[in-house]
């Protein structure tokens, strides 16, 4: 049996308070009243319509649920974690957000009711089977034609990274520091599925979407400025947008 197939997904309980407040990224905007430059993204690559009714999976503290609603979507957001559902529905209490406690495999709702869904790094949380019923259900929700943004890490750009920062530790003291801290929030334990273009291409494409996926053209937080350059030049490192349309 491969070590791939013994992965599982975590338990709600692993994701805290604590883990949203401080190591969830983009939890610095947040706490500063703002939206990260990820979010601000999502949002761009959204293309949000006032009336639309969206889908957050994995809502996480809620940033996108609430940024929607305010460009005239009503927007329901599910995570399985009580901390997620508690902290996200801080400030959430008008008509056009719904912020529920449930499943991403096992999603409440009835077919074809909603016209857009986001699922904002939650693929790598997902083990194989559960990405999969996660995202047949996210299929049967959405309206004919409906997609769905996601956002994930980048397997090729974490095995990249891992190479380089075992190399370059070994010469440079703050590098060694800073792979030390590469992973800060239990990286490894709660990525279970990182996949790469290929293969988040051909899952969706088994689930019964037609996917188009794109680099990340920016940096994500805490990124030290002299990466910036290695992004634009190995740009097919950085993390994976996927826009996928249900067929």
């Amino acid at each position: 049996m491969s070590q791939e197939s013994l992965k599982r997904t975590p338990p709600s309980e692993e994701y805290t308070e604590e883990y949203f407040l401080t190591d969830c990224g983009g939890f610095t905007d947040y706490l500063q009243g703002r939206l990260s430059l990820r979010h601000r993204k999502a949002l761009e690559y959204l293309k949000v319509r006032r009336g639309e009714v969206i889908l957050d999976v994995g809502c996480g503290r809620g940033e996108l649920v609430r940024a929607c609603s305010e460009q005239g979507a009503k927007t329901v957001g599910i995570d399985y974690s009580v901390a997620a559902v508690k902290i996200s529905n801080v400030g959430s209490k008008v008509d056009n957000i719904v912020i529920i406690r449930a499943s991403a495999t096992n999603l409440p709702f009835k077919e074809e009711i909603f016209d857009k869904a986001i699922m904002l790094d939650i693929v790598e949380h997902l083990a194989p089977d559960d990405l999969m019923k996660c995202l047949k259900d996210v299929r049967r929700v959405l309206k004919k034609d409906g997609q769905v943004l996601i956002h994930t890490p980048n397997r090729w750009g974490d095995y990249a990274f891992s190479v380089y920062f075992k190399w370059a530790s070994r010469f440079r003291a703050n590098l060694k520091r800073v792979s030390m801290d590469f992973k800060p929030h239990r990286y490894a334990e709660l990525h279970v599925n990182v996949m790469d273009p290929v293969s988040l291409k051909a899952v969706l494409h088994c689930a019964g979407f037609d996917s188009r996926i794109w680099f990340a053209a920016h940096p994500l937080e805490n990124v030290p400025r002299q990466w910036l350059v290695i992004d634009k030049i190995f740009f097919f490192l950085t993390t994976i947008w996927c826009k996928a349309v249900r067929v």
